[in-house]
């Protein structure tokens, strides 16, 4: 379920041709607070908090995610001025919170990819090693496949992508 929530935070709906309505930004928006909730009553647990690091870190660019039309814009084209630098300190704020707990799970790997992105000024200056070893990191710790075939080494901006 907490996938879907996230995922769900990241666009409109699949198939989907028209822009994030006021009811799915509300959607998007109870799906924090649950999570918020659950971090509160789970404080203990840096997954939660991964989790909704992950989540408030995503929600941050959705404001330039899209175009006038509804059509997605890729990361290394979405104006990072209209990013909500509130979302993102709070964000980075749950993710050192969890990382002084001492472990780190998959949604605290994934909100640490999301972080060294939202933490970046410009795509020159995204920390593309890190994001490489985390991505590194988050494949070794799940073995899903999908992490492999869609991590830096496949994106041609990338300057950590290994040279053939």
């Amino acid at each position: 379920m907490a996938k879907f929530m996230l995922l769900q935070n990241y666009e409109a709906g699949a198939g989907c041709d028209m822009p994030m309505t006021e009811w799915a930004l509300e959607d998007v928006k109870s799906h924090i607070a649950f999570q918020e909730a659950l971090n509160a009553e789970l404080a203990a647990n840096g997954e939660v908090a991964g989790m909704l690091a992950l989540m408030l870190l995503t929600d941050a660019r959705r404001p330039a995610r899209t175009g006038p039309g509804g059509e997605l814009i890729p990361l290394e084209e979405q104006d990072r001025a209209l990013w909500d630098r509130a979302l993102i300190a709070e964000g980075m704020a749950l993710i050192t919170g969890a990382l002084a707990k001492g472990v780190a799970g998959e949604y605290l790997v994934q909100a640490l990819i999301a972080a060294a992105h939202d933490g970046a000024d410009s795509v020159e200056d995204t920390d593309w090693a890190q994001i490489l070893s985390l991505y590194g990191l988050l494949e070794r710790m799940t073995g899903n496949p999908m992490v492999a075939s869609t991590g830096p080494s496949r994106w041609p901006w990338s300057t950590a992508r290994p040279q053939a």
